[in-house]
């Protein structure tokens, strides 16, 4: 089973209770999908379920109770994965590896406008046609192209980043929705969710591993899809200098899942300022209080100490919180010297030519191909707690 395999008091209680052995009597194995949500419930709930366990051996009430717990337990987790659902049409077809630019023939319609996007094929993707690729969506900053932003994270240029199809969505008057200056009445949210059915169609995408990234207003936009429902299919967000104009409390997100979240920021921005103020019309935050309410969405309490941990490094720290019982969900990357960049220590991205993006002390596109790693559909999904309940 995918998720429960390492979790040994998941697999206890559905092959040694009462209300386990029912389940699989009536199920059987093939039913692993119910399975593994009840696992993931589970662990969320593992106090309860001790606790309900311990009843269970003593008395016939427990047993009574174990056994309506497992069914509310199962109609609570039954909505699926979005994976689960995806196209996979898009399998099997060649196309040819490298770069290609935002024009016609990478182009879809999408709320009554025709909408472009670059895209970049893995060198190997042709070795195996029907292989699910790891898919990230990048995108540019205001005034940006796909072009640039291509060549500023530069995902191509690592050996893990072979591992992705990397798109580069187009914005309207090259900006996105969530700043002030968005084009009007351009629904980036949609766009994000047509462009991902579009891709399915065209190539095959392995819909467990769907990730977005963006510097600025495109890191703003990844903000705002991860406040969003539209947010749902991705499984890890990613942010360089986040223009963050639409999030300025922790209240303003509609996310009813996990998120995890990366962003990276230069404490010398004078573009989006790292302790906020108005700008544009708007109110930018102070990035630290962000990123609390990330952890803050994520689970963990308003100001604890104990999920919260800080390391330092040479030129820049990293803060993480253990949310939810999800480990380093959200993390932050605060550059002591650096200006309104997308972070490289090699110095050859766009954004370094810049005068204020000549610190060279971290390199931030490979810890975002490492966080990205680390996270799928399942496993942000699969130890946390939906607050509805």
């Amino acid at each position: 089973m995918p998720w429960i395999e390492g979790n040994h008091d998941c697999q206890w209680y559905l092959t040694s209770t009462v209300g386990g052995k029912v389940y699989f009597d009536k199920y059987g194995t093939n039913s692993v999908r119910q399975a593994d949500l009840l696992c993931r419930y589970y662990f969320l709930e593992y106090r309860v379920f001790r606790t309900i366990k311990r009843m269970s051996q003593t008395s016939a009430t427990g047993k009574a109770i174990l056994a309506g717990t497992l069914l509310l337990t199962l109609a609570f987790a039954s909505r699926p994965y979005p994976s689960h659902t995806a196209d996979t049409s898009g399998c099997g077809r060649p196309h040819a590896p490298g770069y290609h630019d935002a024009d016609d023939t990478n182009s879809l319609e999408s709320g009554g406008l025709t909408r472009q996007y670059g895209i970049y094929i893995p060198q190997s993707y042709n070795d195996n046609p029907n292989k699910p690729r790891k898919l990230i969506l990048d995108y540019h900053g205001n005034n940006g192209t796909p072009l640039n932003q291509y060549n500023n994270s530069r995902y191509f240029d690592y050996p893990n980043g072979e591992e992705y199809l990397a798109v580069y969505p187009a914005g309207v008057d090259q900006s996105f929705q969530s700043a002030p200056y968005a084009a009007e009445g351009v629904d980036d949210l949609q766009f994000t969710t047509d462009l991902l059915a579009h891709l399915r169609q065209k190539y095959c995408v392995d819909s467990d591993h769907v990730y977005a990234s963006g510097k600025s207003n495109g890191g703003g936009f990844v903000d705002f899809l991860a406040c969003s429902e539209n947010g749902d299919e991705f499984a890890a967000f990613a942010m360089a200098s986040a223009a963050l104009y639409s999030d300025n409390g922790v209240e303003q997100c509609n996310n009813t899942r996990a998120r995890a979240v990366l962003e990276s920021h230069g404490m010398n921005d004078t573009t989006i300022s790292y302790y906020g103020g108005p700008r544009n019309g708007a109110t930018l935050p102070d990035i630290q209080s962000w990123i609390g309410w990330w952890a803050q969405r994520d689970g963990c309490k308003a100001g604890c100490e104990d999920c919260r941990d800080v390391q330092q490094h040479s030129g820049y720290e990293v803060i993480s919180y253990d949310c939810g019982g999800l480990q380093d969900v959200v993390q932050h990357y605060e550059v002591f010297d650096l200006g309104h960049c997308w972070p490289s220590s090699t110095g050859d991205n766009s954004d370094s030519a810049r005068a204020y993006c000549g610190d060279r002390s971290l390199d931030f596109t490979p810890v975002v191909l490492d966080f990205f790693s680390r996270w799928s559909l399942r496993s942000i999904s699969g130890k946390w707690q939906e607050w509805e309940t």
